[in-house]
């Protein structure tokens, strides 16, 4: 059973309910991530509501929810004197991934290697590890 993580609610951060609530947001995660809906998801997860997990997954996408959630992820993960070992925090990286999608999409374009539509995802690396930063390239 998964620990009480923190969820974000419309104006701060609070722990999940129950686990339930919990399992419904790491579900959203998932679906979103996959690109998958949530009657799909659902069926993949034992006693998971869809509409627990339609419910969950439209928090996430409420503006700037995902960026401060990964902001709290990373300083927490600095505080693990383990970092310091890795880097100053100073430092940072960033790679392209490509990301399928529709020709339709403002930041559609056409990927150099595949030949298919992509959007180019730019992620950004702390040398302690911790991503910082994303955005779509254009």
């Amino acid at each position: 059973m998964p620990t009480q993580a923190s969820a974000k609610c419309s104006c701060h951060a609070r722990k999940a309910r129950n686990a339930d609530e919990l399992i419904s947001l790491y579900a959203a995660l998932i679906a979103q991530g996959m690109e998958v809906d949530a009657k799909n998801v659902a069926a993949m997860i034992p006693q998971l509501d869809p509409t627990h997990l339609s419910t969950a997954m439209r928090s996430l996408e409420m503006p700037g929810r995902l960026p401060r959630a990964n902001e709290r992820v990373v300083d927490f993960q600095r505080t693990h004197a383990i970092t310091e070992l890795w880097g100053t925090g100073r430092r940072a990286s960033s790679d392209s991934m490509s990301l399928d999608t529709s020709p339709h999409l403002f930041y559609a374009r056409v990927d150099p290697r595949r030949r298919t539509h992509a959007v180019g995802m730019y992620t950004h690396v702390l040398d302690q590890h911790g991503i910082v930063y994303n955005q779509p390239s254009c």
